[in-house]
C-alpha cells in the first residue's frame, strides 16, 4: 500500500504542504484533513507531478496537525501527520 510523508516548501513567497507518496501503481490520489475534530480544511490540494500541493492558512495563528492520506487503485496509506505551529 502506499506510504505517504508530508514536507513543507516555500514556492514564491507563499507556504505549502506538500504530500508525496511511493506506491505501487504510484497514480494517488490524496485527501487532506485536519487531525483536530473541531476544526476543517476548505480547501484539497493542488495535484502538481503526482504530489499534493496544499496552500496553507497563514491567517490561522493556533497550532495544528495536517493529516493527509494517499490512495492508489489498490489501498489507502496510513495517515502521515506533520504539525504546523
Amino acid at each position: 500500500k502506499p506510504e505517504c510523508q508530508i514536507t513543507r516548501e516555500r514556492i514564491n513567497g507563499v507556504d505549502y504542504l506538500v504530500c508525496s507518496a511511493v506506491a505501487n501503481p504510484k497514480e494517488c490520489n490524496f485527501t487532506w484533513s485536519l487531525k483536530s475534530g473541531n476544526d476543517s480544511i476548505d480547501q484539497q490540494g493542488e495535484l502538481r507531478d503526482g504530489k499534493s500541493y496544499l496552500l496553507l492558512d497563514t491567517s490561522v495563528t493556533n497550532y495544528r496537525t495536517y493529516v493527509c492520506v494517499a490512495n492508489n487503485s489498490i489501498d489507502f496509506s496510513n495517515p502521515c501527520e506533520r504539525g504546523v505551529p
